[in-house]
């Protein structure tokens, strides 16, 4: 009998709790709303990989404080959403109790306190929305220059060009400047899209490894430490994955059977102008050191094998071919992580990686550099 009437003193314990509408919280929202004349409904939001996902409900009621009590299982990033227009970005975990000032009619310009992700990267909006303004103009001065009846001088074009990668580079310059100064934060992760692998990879590196000791069940920074731990076996140093694919002649060539010194992978396509616009002076190179043991493995990334064969003999690309015929799919792409062509990589006799993403003008430095000339 003893059990029966622990287990309904259990049981009346939790109807009551049921009743009472109690829950355990572990994070909050307290905001004050300025222009805030009719009550509205605000939601919580979770930003998860394919969906936003619906967290909580609250209601905002004029000349009161907004005060929402909920629970996040994860570190990661919300919203508290009104519309489709007008949301509050929160780069938030468990255990924050965030307070806001804001504009109703504008939640994307808020005083934030309580969750310093959040708070950087509000700190940090302004001048990234500042720089992509600027690229955006240039690209629209460039493009509207080129469609002009007069057109666009080389001198010209080469100007633009040359300001726009000025300014594109000053903006990775600042958000890896950020991350540098905020590696525990997860407000980098909304950014890195913006900064190469190959160029930005010790500081990612470090990024990742940090996020992953501190938010191991987020699954945006699974991903991207995943994405590092990938890019760590293709890191210069590393051993080169070797390369099998059929050539033009329907044999099977690999990348180990080629004796030379120095190797470049060259992944490229028939359909892509940069790379055919790069052909004259990769021959150029492979001319001035195939006798110095310099050669060339071309990976190419077309479909169509009758357009492959012309491009190599239109470009008198007379090096080593190979391809599946499988475009992105090609097997050596994803071993390589190859999402845009051409890219290159500088392998040495030994099979050790020495540069990756190498083109025209700093090709030619590195390979001055090797062979001494």
């Amino acid at each position: 009998m003893r059990i029966f009437k622990t287990l309904l003193i259990i049981l009346l314990a939790a109807f009551a709790t049921a009743l009472s509408g109690q829950r355990v919280y572990n994070f909050s929202i307290k905001a004050d709303f300025k222009n805030l004349e009719d009550t509205i409904g605000l939601k919580l939001m979770q930003l998860q990989q394919k969906s936003m996902k619906n967290i909580d409900n609250a209601l905002a009621y004029p000349g009161q404080q907004f005060v929402l009590n909920s629970r996040i299982e994860v570190a990661g990033f919300y919203q508290l959403f009104r519309d489709q227009r007008n949301y509050l970005i929160l780069v938030t975990e468990p255990g924050e109790n965030i307070q806001v000032t804001a504009d109703i009619t504008n939640l994307s310009d808020p005083e934030i306190s309580g969750s310093p992700a959040t708070s950087l990267f509000y700190e940090f909006l302004p001048d990234f929305t500042a720089s992509k303004r600027k690229l955006d103009s240039l690209e629209m001065v460039f493009a509207r220059a080129r469609q002009s009846s007069s057109g666009i001088s080389q001198q010209k074009q080469a100007s633009l060009v040359n300001t726009y990668r000025e300014a594109q580079q000053n903006q990775k310059e600042m958000i890896a400047g950020m991350i540098r100064d905020n590696k525990g934060k997860l407000t980098g992760l909304m950014f890195i899209d913006q900064l190469e692998m190959d160029n930005y990879f010790e500081l990612l590196q470090a990024y990742a490894y940090r996020l992953h000791e501190k938010y191991p069940e987020n699954a945006f920074v699974q991903d991207f430490f995943t994405q590092i731990k990938k890019e760590e076996a293709l890191a210069v140093g590393a051993e080169a994955p070797d390369i099998a694919l059929p050539t033009p002649d329907g044999d099977t060539l690999a990348l180990s059977d080629v004796d030379a010194q120095v190797i470049l992978i060259d992944f490229w396509a028939s359909w892509c102008q940069p790379c055919r616009k790069a052909n004259p002076q990769m021959v150029k190179l492979y001319n001035k050191y195939k006798d110095e043991g310099f050669d060339i493995f071309g990976v190419s990334l077309d479909k169509s094998r009758e357009s492959w064969l012309a491009a190599i003999e239109k470009d008198s690309l007379s090096w080593h071919h190979v391809s599946d015929l499988k475009q992105w799919k090609s097997a050596a792409a994803k071993t390589y992580g190859v999402s845009a062509i051409p890219y290159t990589v500088l392998i040495d006799k030994n099979g050790k990686i020495i540069a990756k993403g190498l083109r025209e003008e700093k090709l030619a430095s590195k390979l001055e550099e090797i062979f001494g000339k």
